[in-house]
């Protein structure tokens, strides 16, 4: 019987930990008495100057209402710089030059293209802001963003801050999957820090140290934690960022990103469990090296052992009947509300696994790949919104 137990091993590994860390993202991520937290953090009178970076690669279909965008935030002009580090070829720069012309606090910096990470590495070293912040082309911000999330910096304690992303193109998986970095956010905070940080986020500047993975945000976050500064989840600074709209972007998106932060945490790993860093070296930094480095191996290896287990034994056929048996099921009905959130862990694993598998053959991916179908999206948007004014 022993000799069959060890089969299911990864089974009962990859049960206990996801069971655990659900119940304590349930217990700890209750947005409401977050919030009240973070009342007593925020003073919305603290109005630093802030330097908002934005790299570009060939986004002339966008670049005008990203622009726009940022413009119409209610932080105050005269507080503000916009850096856009631009390595494009097309008519990107030329539409950021004419905006620069009305917009003197525009800021338009021409680079080689060597990645993101790269390119914010550059814009960062040339920002005169006090409190920097990352933002990407295809995020749109919701007014109050900035001002909620640089409101945070008032307490010197707080040293990086990540915001909430929503998906406006409502795709299902996507929303599913936002919504439980939503929740571990909000616990990781409350614990001591979140490992998590989402596209727009907010740095103090004299903290930022190189960045030497394409995980940039995270890469930042994790190096100002080290320094006895917290990183903390701002849910009340909201931007949306449109999900990739076909499964091969979505797949090629996500690993990428994946990629970055596997790299990130391998290079870093030597902190996992190390008290200095109280909560986060003991438990956040090791629970997301689980997640995004261990859980897809052992999940991999679930079926593989089941199959093995049913060839030599019958010890355990029913639970290997429905292992192999809701694999299958949980994809045909993935679109149902249900199965949708257990196909959407499911599914970040096997992106995991791809990312991991990418890591050991080609290791850090720095040049940056555009999703294609996020930007038709916004340019639709765009051109329905004209249409209307």
């Amino acid at each position: 019987m022993l000799e069959h137990i060890i089969w299911h091993i990864p089974t009962i590994i990859i049960t206990s930990f996801y069971t655990v860390y659900g119940l304590l993202a349930l217990l700890l991520g209750k947005e409401d008495k977050y919030r009240d937290m973070l009342k007593k953090i925020k003073n919305y009178n603290y109005k630093p100057f802030i330097s908002i970076v934005i790299p570009t690669y060939n986004e002339e279909k966008i670049i005008a209402s990203t622009l726009e965008n940022i413009l119409s935030i209610d932080y105050p002009k005269d507080r503000m710089e916009i850096i856009v580090i631009d390595s494009s070829d097309d008519k990107t720069p030329e539409i950021v030059a004419e905006y620069a012309m009305h917009h003197p606090y525009i800021r338009l910096i021409k680079t080689e293209r060597k990645g993101v990470a790269t390119a914010r590495n550059e814009a960062y070293s040339i920002a005169k802001g006090e409190i920097v912040i990352k933002n990407d082309c295809d995020c749109m911000l919701e007014s109050n963003a900035i001002s909620e999330i640089v409101a945070n910096f008032a307490d010197a304690r707080i040293g990086a801050v990540t915001s909430r992303v929503m998906a406006p193109n409502n795709e299902r998986l996507e929303i599913n999957y936002r919504s439980i970095h939503h929740r571990i956010q909000i616990a990781e905070s409350i614990i001591d820090s979140t490992y998590i940080f989402n596209t727009l986020s907010a740095f103090r500047r004299d903290l930022i140290r190189p960045i030497t993975t394409s995980a940039d945000d995270a890469d930042v976050a994790l190096n100002i934690r080290r320094q006895g500064y917290k990183a903390i989840y701002d849910p009340d600074s909201i931007f949306y960022e449109a999900s990739p709209l076909t499964a091969k972007e979505r797949v090629e998106v996500k690993s990428r990103r994946a990629v970055g932060h596997i790299n990130l945490l391998l290079k870093n790993i030597g902190l996992c469990f190390n008290p200095k860093l109280s909560w986060y070296g003991m438990l956040i930094l090791p629970m997301n090296l689980f997640m995004i480095v261990i859980s897809p191996i052992l999940m991999l290896l679930i079926p593989i052992f089941s199959i093995i287990d049913m060839l030599t034994s019958k010890a355990f056929l029913l639970l290997d009947y429905t292992i192999l048996g809701s694999i299958p099921l949980i994809f045909a009905l993935r679109n149902k509300p249900i199965a949708s959130k257990i196909w959407t862990m499911v599914e970040l694993q096997i992106i995991q696994f791809i990312a991991l598998m990418r890591v050991i053959k080609y290791g850090d991916m720095r040049t940056w790949k555009r999703a294609e179908t996020t930007r038709e999206y916004y340019a639709r948007t765009a051109a329905t919104t004209n249409r209307r004014e």
